[in-house]
């Protein structure tokens, strides 16, 4: 009888630590299903002893799952090249965008998670690109395996190079992802394959400018709005970003006329600072067909536009309300949770002046509603959030490097707060939900080292689904 591989590399040499370094390279959920089935045919065969108990408490002590209490695994992918290491006391940070492309065959779950990032750093003054790591995970009854990823970099366009941090969207087998370039143009960038190669990748596509000198000078934001006929197809691709003269703009892609709109400052909304944030759920617009964008104004006071049907200013569909959140730098950070079946809330959260996260909620999902009186909790990071199954995950790195992780369902839930690993990074993480059986899920959360290696772990479970 064989347990798992790596414990068996941990009895033979009588040491953990060789353990731990190969539970790191493979999926923890496929090797316990292997390991279940190694102890159902012990127990049958009656061939239990000392390797059994030794068994038993490595691979408990090398469980990564929400709700217990061993720590998850991160695991590194490297970066997309080779570069110099950071000057001394300086804290590399790399700003990534992740999406994750659900979908169910046949009884099986795949996850297309594709994760990307402006490169080099910015303390690299080399001339930037956007880099792109991609892989499939996949989930049976049997267990889950990957992701292993692969980066690759995508050439710039002529005569310029990436000027901020990607935003991306991606169903089924599309992935497309958009960048403001050192000119102040927004481009994009698209592929029908979910393979890791730059091969497979279309050239970028400008979309011009807003009509205002400067162009854009912000990160952009993108958002998917699906047909709500059968919610699979896609209806329209949404991006905002700030220009140089602090509006907020939005450009719209309809995909029943098959082309891009024009460039619009949505009615009602005020000078910003920052990058605005579409609230999104792995990039798609909210599933009740609306669509929602958080900004900071330049008192940092954090409002939401939102609008329905057309979303342009000759349709009047703009509504511009405040959140009751102050925002420290324009930190901004959203997401959007399903409270019941078919119910769905919108979280708000921002990194404030404070060292604190405070969140807010909309109290109905009309334009009528209002938004919750804001709480929150200390922090030292930017957070990121994404959908937790009737609660937002919020993540953020403290400030030993850890990354944390906290759930707001209709406010903080204390109980749940805990340390995602014992590794530590210089970089604010990142997080997707994707799909899993039992109609559970899982969450891949990545972050950077000083190093500017990128690491992953992800998180299945949670604790309101239970």
């Amino acid at each position: 009888m064989r347990c798992p591989r790596g414990v068996v590399l941990s009895l033979a040499t009588n040491a953990v630590l060789p353990l731990r370094q190969e539970l790191a390279r493979f999926d923890v959920e496929t090797e316990f299903i292997k390991f279940r089935r190694t102890l159902r045919r012990m127990f049958m065969t009656k061939k239990v002893g000392m390797a059994l108990v030794l068994c038993l408490v490595v691979w408990q002590s090398s469980t990564a799952a929400k709700g217990q209490t061993a720590p998850p695994f991160w695991v590194g992918f490297g970066t997309p090249s080779v570069v110099p290491p950071p000057a001394a006391g300086v804290h590399r940070a790399v700003n990534l965008t992740v999406t994750s492309r659900p979908a169910i065959r046949r009884g099986t779950y795949y996850d297309h998670v594709d994760l990307y990032t402006q490169w080099p750093p910015s303390d690299i003054t080399s001339p930037k690109s956007v880099a792109v790591a991609s892989e499939e995970y996949i989930c049976t009854r049997n267990g889950c395996g990957g992701p292993h990823f692969v980066w690759t970099t995508l050439p710039n366009p002529p005569n310029t190079t990436a000027n901020s941090t990607p935003s991306a969207v991606g169903w089924q087998n599309h992935r497309q992802v958009f960048m403001v370039g050192a000119d102040g143009n927004l481009y994009t960038a698209s592929s029908d394959s979910n393979v890791a190669d730059k091969s497979v990748w279309s050239a970028w596509t400008s979309l011009g400018q807003p009509p205002v000198s400067g162009g854009l000078c912000s990160d952009p934001s993108a958002a998917l709005g699906l047909s709500t006929l059968d919610g699979i197809s896609p209806a329209r691709i949404d991006v905002f970003a700030r220009d140089c003269h602090s509006n907020l703009q939005h450009i719209s892609y309809s995909y029943s006329s098959n082309s891009w709109g024009s460039w619009e400052v949505p009615a009602g909304s005020p000078l910003i600072s920052g990058s605005p944030v579409a609230v999104s759920l792995n990039g798609l617009a909210k599933p009740d067909g609306s669509l929602h964008v958080l900004v900071s104004d330049l008192n940092g006071l954090v409002g939401e536009a939102s609008c329905g049907g057309d979303c342009n200013n000759n349709s009047s569909s703009w509504f511009y309300r405040s959140t009751g959140l102050q925002s420290c730098a324009a930190n901004l950070s959203a997401t959007v949770s399903h409270i019941v079946i078919n119910s769905w809330t919108e979280v708000a959260l921002t990194w404030d002046c404070a060292q604190t996260i405070t969140a807010s909620q909309l109290a109905a999902e009309s334009f009528g509603s209002h938004w919750q009186p804001p709480a929150s909790t200390p922090a030292t990071g930017r957070p990121s959030a994404t959908d937790g199954d009737k609660s937002a995950d919020v993540f953020f790195t403290d400030s030993n490097g850890n990354v944390q992780l906290r759930v707001w369902k209709s406010g903080w839930q204390p109980q749940f707060a805990s340390t995602v690993g014992t590794d530590t990074f210089t970089g604010s993480p990142v997080a997707a939900v994707g799909a899993y059986p039992n109609n559970n899920w899982i969450v891949y959360v990545f972050a950077n080292k000083n190093d500017g290696s990128i690491w992953y772990t992800t998180i299945a479970g949670n604790p309101f689904s239970v």
